[in-house]
């Protein structure tokens, strides 16, 4: 598992190897050296880190990813498709409900 900070302020990043590998092959393919290819690089592995999951299934986040994310006994997840966040809880269900809010309605006619 690949744990980083996100590019959404205050929560940390948790990739499965397959779908980061993945995702660095897309940094990988942008024009080499472009200011947006260097910059992106910079940002997606300079604070990167490699975790084992235990024997349960936990992973243990320290250091600065536990500071980025004011990570301390409780945490919020919150899938993102080909990986998840990683919150503070208060301000991981507020990230959420800010979300939701700029989500598009859908609505199917369907009266009550």
């Amino acid at each position: 598992m690949i744990l980083r900070p996100s590019f959404i302020e205050g929560c940390v990043e948790a990739w499965p190897l397959p779908n980061y590998e993945r995702f660095q092959a897309k940094v990988e393919a942008m024009q080499e050296m472009s200011r947006e290819q260097v910059g992106l690089q910079t940002q997606v592995y300079s604070d990167a880190e490699e975790v084992e999951l235990d024997a349960q299934g936990r992973i243990l986040i320290t250091g600065y990813l536990a500071e980025v994310a004011s990570l301390s006994d409780a945490v919020f997840f919150m899938g993102r498709g080909d990986h998840f966040l990683i919150w503070e809880p208060v301000a991981g269900k507020a990230f959420r409900e800010a979300s939701r809010s700029m989500a598009p309605k859908l609505s199917f006619g369907v009266s009550a």
